[in-house]
């Protein structure tokens, strides 16, 4: 193959074609392949924040408790339901 030939080959694709061809269906896109999971772990972030604040205040403001001491003690048994 001589140089002048050369030219006109064609390497390997460089993803062009999975390129978005309306940016606006991205979310939509996103939505539909994500939102269960989303909905998910949003529910279960919002039921770690309120058993996490619930102990923290229990252990802190009625046992009394040392912030440190009541936060640590908040954290160890919180985190477990968010597995």
């Amino acid at each position: 193959m001589n140089p002048s030939e050369r030219r006109h080959v064609r390497g390997p694709s460089l993803g062009w074609g999975a390129v978005v061809s309306n940016p606006l269906s991205l979310p939509a896109r996103l939505w539909r392949d994500h939102g269960e999971t989303l909905l998910r772990f949003s529910r279960v972030s919002l039921v770690n924040v309120v058993v996490g604040q619930s102990l923290l205040f229990t252990f802190h403001s009625v046992v009394g408790w040392p912030g440190a001491v009541a936060n640590m003690a908040a954290v160890a048994i919180s985190s477990w339901p968010a597995y």
